[in-house]
């Protein structure tokens, strides 16, 4: 959430006002039927017991730091809500490295899947690789994902540095929020459209390749069609109103 919306020069959207729901359970575990009532209050928020739903605090953005391992279609039908509703989402990636190795919901087709990116704009090694199952590219799109200094839960006051997609994720989940505040009828399709067309593509190359495409070709299914960049993504949303 700090490197999301979070102040004092660690948040992407610093003027951004949040809301969260849990899906994990209190040892960290998985719970699809809770990830699913997530995805229906992000549709309709609610108060703490379930109740009052107002439709009017759905937000703009919701920012996935969660998935399964590949191929799990079973909240397709919640991502095509999200986005009949005009609520713009990114996935982080995975942290597993190998070729097709995205994490679900991130490998289905209506999303954007953010890999991590580290030193000279490189892909972070953990950084999990496309294809998807049905062979499209992925990730989409990365954002920094190495030693990203964030609020900590430890405290009220606390920072620490944190690796991995769930750190690269908020970043692009931030600048899609910039984006919507420059135009609230922007849609997830073209949210996506711009990302990529906007992206920093002076990455580094390895020479490495998943899916038959060399990273020495862009996009590729390393880092996709390169690094997030906020300022020229915002700039192409004005420029096209």
């Amino acid at each position: 959430m700090g490197t999301l919306v979070g102040g004092d020069g660690i948040g992407a959207a610093p003027g951004a006002r949040w809301t969260a729901c849990k899906g994990y359970d209190d040892k960290g575990g998985a719970q699809t039927s809770a990830f699913l009532a997530c995805g229906q209050f992000m549709l309709c928020p609610t108060d703490t017991q379930g109740n009052n739903a107002d439709c009017s605090k759905t937000p703009h953005v919701v920012s996935n730091s969660w998935g399964y391992y590949g191929g799990v279609t079973v909240f397709n039908r919640m991502l095509e809500a999200w986005n009949s509703a005009g609520i713009l989402s990114s996935f982080s990636a995975g942290n597993t490295a190998e070729c097709s190795s995205i994490y679900s919901p991130a490998d289905q087709p209506m999303t954007i899947a953010v890999g991590a990116s580290g030193e000279n704009n490189g892909r972070a090694g953990f950084s999990s690789r496309g294809p998807s199952g049905d062979g499209s590219l992925k990730p989409e799109i990365s954002a920094p994902g190495v030693s990203v200094y964030s609020a900590s839960s430890r405290t009220d006051t606390a920072y620490m540095t944190a690796s991995g997609t769930s750190m690269s994720c908020p970043h692009a989940s931030g600048v899609l929020a910039l984006m919507k505040a420059a135009d609230r009828s922007l849609t997830n399709d073209k949210a996506r459209h711009i990302l990529k067309e906007t992206a920093n593509r002076n990455v580094r190359r390895t020479g490495e390749s998943c899916g038959g495409i060399n990273d020495e070709e862009l996009p590729n299914n390393s880092i996709g069609f390169g690094i997030v960049d906020a300022y020229a993504a915002v700039s192409m949303v004005l420029s096209e109103m």
